[in-house]
C-alpha cells in the first residue's frame, strides 16, 4: 500500500500534534533514548517520547505515521520482569512493525503533451513502535480502550442487536387427528434435514426417523412434521426451509446464514449474538461475506465443516463487528497476510519502561523509522524528479546556513515588517521546511511585504514581494543554541 497520507504518532501535552515544532521541543526534553546515540553512548535507532518530553501519562494513544501494512506485532499479557540484585524492573516488550511504500508521484503531463509522466522511484521503509501497553492494561483500563484493528486477523463476532428470528418447523408428539395438537416436542430450525418414515392416512404428516445435524434434536425422532412446510430432497428426505415459519418457545434471535449471497438465499442456520466467526472477502456479494469458520458459539442448527475445515454460507456484513483480540500474547506474531493500516490509525498505547537503575517504571514510547533500501539512490532519483516539477508543485523551502534571522521586536507587524538591515543573529545550519508548516503559522507570525520601485527615465516601475515568517525555536546558531526570529523569502 503506497503512502498517501501522513500523521504524527502521538499527542504531546494533550495537544493535537499538528505542529512539528511541538515534537522538536518535546524531544529536546526527553530523559533518554536520543537519536542516533543514546545516553549510554551506544547506537539508538529511534527516539523516546516519555513523561519528561510531555507525553500524556494516562492512556497515551500511539498512531501509525503513514499508510501501510502491519507485518508483525507482539503484545505482552503482562509486562515481563527482570530481576536485579536490588530490585525487579518491569518493561514492555510489546511492539508493532509497519511496512510502507513511498513513491514520488508522477508529475502532471503538460497541457500540450499527451505523454504521461513516469512515476518516481519507490522506497520500502518501516516504522516501529515499541514499549506498548500490555493486555492487562487493555483489560483493566476504565473506560475500555479502543482495540487496534490489526488484531482482527479475519475474526468477527455477531453484534448484540441482531434481530433475525430463529424460525423452523414444529415437531408434534402425535398426529393431530389422534391426540393433542398443542403437544410440541421441539422446533427444528431452518437448515435442518429430516429423514421420514410412516405417513398419516391423508399423507400430510410424516414421522421423523432421523435429523441432521443431530445436535440437541434427538427429541424430534418419532415425532410428526407437516409435509407441505418442508422442501423435498428425494428419498424420504426433506429440508426445513423458507416454508417453515414456527417460532421456538425460547424466541431466540441471531444472524441468518444463507446458502447464497442474497436476501432470498436459503437459510442454513442462525448465529446467535456473540458468535465468533471468520469470513472471507473472496466471493463477497454486496453486503454479504463468505462464512469460513465458526470460532466459538453454537449456530442453530450446527454447521458442519467440510474436509478443509470450512463451513459454507454467507452472512450480512453490517451485522458483524470486529473481534479484536491478539492472535497470540507474549510472542512475536508474524502475519501471513499483512493487515492494511491507515495513517493516524491506532497501533497501541504507551506502555511501561524501567531501566535497571530506576526505582519505578515510567510511561514511554519508542518510535523508529528505517529502511533496507538504498536511501541515497532514492533521494538522488527523487531530487532529479523534483527538479522537473512545475514551480507551483514545489512545496519545500530551504533555509540556508548563514542566513540572517531578524530578532523580533514588539513593533514588528504587517504594517511595519522586518528590514534586512535590522538586528539579528546568523543561522548556523541548513534546514528544509515544508511550505505547509509555514503557511499553518498564525497570522501574527506571517507577513507579506510588497515594495514598489517607481519608474525612472527609461526604467519602468517594478515591485517585489518578501514573505516573512516568525520561527520560534526551530533554528539554531553555529553553537547549536536555539534561536528565534523572522526569516524572509523574496518572490
Amino acid at each position: 500500500m503506497k503512502v498517501k497520507k501522513w500523521s504524527y504518532p502521538l499527542k504531546i501535552g494533550g495537544a493535537s500534534g499538528a505542529d512539528p515544532q511541538q515534537f522538536y521541543a518535546a524531544l529536546a526534553k526527553a530523559q533518554d533514548g536520543y537519536y542516533p546515540l543514546g545516553s549510554n553512548g551506544l547506537w539508538h535507532g529511534g527516539v523516546h517520547f516519555d513523561e519528561a518530553s510531555g507525553l500524556v501519562s494516562a492512556q497515551s494513544e500511539v498512531r501509525c505515521i503513514a499508510d501501510g501494512q502491519v507485518v508483525a506485532y507482539r503484545i505482552d499479557d503482562t509486562y515481563p520482569a527482570t530481576v536485579y540484585t536490588d530490585r525487579t524492573a518491569f518493561a514492555s516488550t510489546g511492539f508493532v512493525l509497519v511496512k510502507h511504500l513511498l513513491e514520488m508521484p508522477a508529475p502532471a503531463a503538460p497541457s500540450d503533451s499527451a505523454t504521461a509522466q513516469a512515476a518516481g522511484p519507490i522506497l520500502t521503509f518501516y516504522s516501529l513502535y515499541m514499549h506498548l501497553l500490555d493486555m492487562e492494561g487493555y483489560r483493566t483500563k476504565t473506560p475500555l480502550l479502543e482495540r487496534p484493528s490489526y488484531w482482527v486477523n479475519g475474526g468477527y463476532q455477531v453484534k448484540a442487536d441482531v434481530s433475525d428470528p430463529v424460525e423452523g418447523l414444529n415437531v408434534r408428539a402425535d398426529l393431530p387427528e389422534t391426540a393433542d395438537y398443542t403437544h410440541i416436542l421441539t422446533t427444528l430450525p431452518r437448515g435442518t434435514t429430516v429423514t421420514t418414515g410412516d405417513a398419516s392416512t391423508d399423507g400430510k404428516w410424516l414421522k421423523v426417523v432421523s435429523v441432521s445435524p443431530e445436535a440437541d434434536q434427538s427429541v424430534a425422532i418419532g415425532g410428526w412434521v407437516f409435509k407441505t412446510q418442508m422442501n423435498s430432497k428425494g428419498a424420504n428426505q426433506y429440508l426445513i426451509g423458507e416454508l417453515a415459519k414456527n417460532i421456538p418457545a425460547n424466541h431466540a434471535k441471531g444472524l441468518r446464514v444463507r446458502r447464497t449471497g442474497s436476501t432470498t438465499g436459503e437459510v442454513m442456520s442462525i448465529l446467535p449474538a456473540g458468535t465468533q466467526i471468520e469470513i472471507s472477502q473472496e466471493g463477497a456479494v454486496g453486503h454479504y461475506r463468505k462464512l469460513v469458520k465458526i470460532v466459538s458459539g453454537n449456530p442453530i442448527p450446527a454447521l458442519a465443516p467440510d474436509e478443509t475445515g470450512n463451513v459454507g454460507g454467507y452472512v450480512w456484513f453490517p451485522s458483524l463487528e470486529t473481534k479484536t483480540e491478539p492472535k497470540e500474547m507474549g510472542k512475536v506474531v508474524l502475519l501471513d497476510e499483512p493487515v492494511t493500516i491507515k495513517a493516524g490509525a491506532l497501533v497501541g498505547f504507551a506502555g511501561q519502561y524501567q531501566e535497571h537503575d530506576e526505582g519505578t517504571a515510567r510511561n514511554l514510547v519508542h518510535v523508529e523509522v528505517f529502511t533496507c533500501d538504498d536511501i541515497e539512490k532514492f533521494v538522488s532519483l527523487s531530487q532529479g524528479k523534483a527538479a522537473a516539477l512545475p514551480e507551483d508543485q514545489k512545496n519545500l523551502l530551504k533555509i540556508h546556513k548563514d542566513t540572517k534571522l531578524i530578532t523580533h521586536r514588539p513593533d514588528i507587524s504587517a504594517t511595519n515588517p522586518p528590514q534586512a538591515n535590522d538586528a539579528g543573529v546568523v543561522i548556523g545550519y541548513d534546514l528544509v521546511v515544508p511550505s505547509s508548516v509555514l503557511e499553518a503559522l498564525p497570522d501574527s507570525q506571517k507577513i507579506k511585504q510588497t515594495v514598489t520601485t517607481p519608474s525612472s527615465g527609461t526604467t519602468p516601475a517594478a515591485s517585489s514581494t518578501t514573505r516573512w515568517w516568525r520561527l520560534e525555536g526551530l533554528l539554531g546558531d553555529a553553537q547549536g543554541n536555539p534561536i528565534s526570529g523572522w526569516v524572509g523569502e523574496k518572490i
